[in-house]
């Protein structure tokens, strides 16, 4: 059974590391996964057990079909579901990039 991968819409902790407002971020291309109607369920290359997505993070996954910018990012998650906290967007960005499941690309 897949781990739920619920993100909170809350402040970005202060010890770690804010996402780059210059940089892109994509899925990472070896992630595989699968869309369910429960939310979208990733296998990242080492990872052990999959993952489901659920909330924002799962908003995040969907929006990064192309690699986007954290503004554009926030533009589309708050496009395609007007009423999600998008002040969560870079913690989710942080979270899906440090399980290898998103990247920061040149």
């Amino acid at each position: 059974m897949a781990e739920a991968l619920v993100l909170s819409s809350g402040p970005v902790p202060t010890n770690r590391p804010l996402i780059e407002p210059g940089e892109r971020y994509g899925r990472n291309p070896a992630v595989l996964w699968r869309s369910t109607s429960r939310g979208p369920v990733l296998f990242a290359p080492d990872a052990l057990d999959p993952v489901r997505l659920e909330g924002l993070a799962a908003l995040v996954w969907e929006v990064l079909d192309r690699s986007l910018l954290p503004v554009e990012l926030i533009s589309a998650i708050a496009a395609l579901s007007p009423t999600s906290d998008v002040a969560g967007v870079e913690s989710a960005v942080e979270e899906l990039t440090e399980r290898d499941l998103v990247e920061a690309l040149a």
